[in-house]
């Protein structure tokens, strides 16, 4: 049998390959581009996420613009993530069965390519899996100073994600209904009323300016239309399906969904009849469920509720412990047909598993398409995320201005680029027209517009002649 530490650092090392190698096969996509170009504007506010990615990416940018390198602070996180995931787990269930589950952490795509890209998903799942470790270290040898490690974790993840505030809610009822809180529990108060704090100056500052957007209605309208109950629809069903979807993404597929879904369903069962603590910190992050009744967060099958999934691998691997008692051979036979299953049906969110034509090579194809076909001193008409991509490569660090619903004409090579809203229905002539977005779509030709370049999956340039 493979000793533990000799598997953690290869299994660590595996991870961070992964997610290594990908970020220096791919371009950035618009969204990456989106962030890097509002951090290196020095604004922090200017996207839907909290700010501490904005810094990360303000100080990387100084030393080089580089892809793989603006990657760097993601892939570092998500490659220690296994890691910490079993360090987790294992006080909780078999050792076994803790690193067999960190194991699809490590390899399933949903994970790979999720903590390789420019987000801050990847620190916020790191920072919360060490502040559960911490807490519960904490409550294991009550200890000040590790709690005071929870709530600096903790805060690392409110500030890197908003996703954070479905574990910080889960945690906090965990340790509410843990023996072990009454002798630090003013200590306890005092980080959470700090905690607090954080969401309060983080409602202020970025989710009152974006509320009222007409973007954001849009981006619920559109690709998380199925992460808000539609119109008229049975609220049980939505959440019914939503929690479902949940452990879809956790674990890569439907059917491998289907088996993680019920393990977890049978280990909380199993605590909720003991009265467990851990009973809350499985169940209360479901509050998510109203977040997306109320309109102002998405509970669907995508990253923005991936850390539910993570924290429900605990009830998980405490299921696999019970089976295990007559089968021992499950602690790893189970995660091994998670991991098998999701590999072989995967069903992977569009917005987050890049594709082989995002290849850096393709970008460097469109880029010479552009410099051949477009003449010397014309327009091109953009679709925002086009636009963003552009001003990533082509504007310099000290000139990018971003600001939310502004932009202004850049120069590329010989023309100059104007963005244009989504789905806008442009008229006149004399013009081009490129859509180098997630999906080619946003943009609607005029009668008579001629196709000049059609990369399947990376562009489409027009001629409006």
């Amino acid at each position: 049998m493979i000793a533990e530490r000799t598997f953690a650092v290869l299994l660590t090392v595996a991870a961070l390959a992964l997610r290594a190698y990908y970020a220096q096969l791919f371009y950035l996509n618009p969204d990456e581009a989106m962030q890097v170009s509002a951090a290196t504007a020095g604004n922090a506010v200017a996207f839907h996420h909290p700010p501490l990615l904005y810094w990360v990416l303000w100080l990387t940018s100084l030393a080089g613009e580089q892809p793989w390198w603006l990657r760097l602070p993601s892939v570092l996180a998500g490659g220690v993530l296994p890691a910490l995931v079993a360090v987790w787990l294992r006080r909780h269930v078999h050792t076994v069965t803790a690193w067999g589950l960190a194991t699809l952490v490590a390899v399933l795509p949903n994970f790979v390519f999720l903590t390789m890209q420019i987000r801050g998903y990847a620190i916020a799942l790191a920072a919360i899996v060490a502040a559960m470790i911490a807490l519960d270290k904490a409550f294991d040898t009550l200890s000040r100073r590790w709690l005071l490690w929870h709530f600096a974790f903790l805060y690392v993840a409110i500030l890197s994600e908003f996703m954070s505030v479905w574990a910080a809610i889960g945690l906090g009822c965990y340790a509410l209904m843990h023996p072990s809180i009454r002798p630090h529990f003013r200590v306890w108060a005092a980080g959470q009323v700090v905690a607090l704090a954080l969401y309060g100056a983080l409602y202020v500052s970025v989710v009152v300016p974006i509320a009222g957007e007409r973007r954001t209605e849009t981006l619920i309208q559109a690709y998380l239309a199925g992460a808000f109950p539609a119109r008229a629809q049975n609220l049980f069903f939505f959440a019914a399906t939503g929690i479902f979807k949940q452990f879809v993404y956790l674990a890569g597929g439907i059917p491998a969904g289907a088996i993680a879904f019920g393990l977890a369903v049978l280990g909380i069962g199993v605590w909720l009849w003991r009265r467990d603590p851990r009973t809350f910190l499985c169940l209360m992050p479901f509050v998510a469920i109203v977040g997306a009744v109320e309109r102002v967060y998405p509970f669907g099958r995508s990253r923005h509720t991936v850390i539910i999934g993570v924290i429900c691998l605990l009830a998980i691997g405490a299921s696999i412990d019970r089976l295990a008692r007559r089968f021992p051979f499950a602690r790893w036979a189970v995660p091994l047909a998670l991991l098998a299953t999701g590999l072989a049906f995967p069903m992977a969110e569009f917005h987050n598993i890049p594709t082989n034509h995002w290849k850096a090579e393709r970008l460097t194809l469109l880029d010479q398409a552009l410099r051949e076909k477009i003449p010397a001193g014309a327009t091109v008409i953009a679709d925002r995320e086009t636009y963003r991509l552009f001003e990533f490569y082509y504007v310099p660090r000290s000139e990018r201005l971003y600001r939310r619903g502004q932009s202004k004409p850049i120069a590329v090579h010989q023309f100059t680029m104007r963005p244009v809203a989504r789905d806008h229905v442009l008229e006149g002539a004399g013009y081009w027209m490129l859509d180098a977005g997630f999906a080619q779509d946003d943009l609607k030709p005029p009668a008579g517009a001629i196709v000049e370049y059609n990369d399947s999956g990376v562009a489409v340039l027009y001629r409006v002649p």
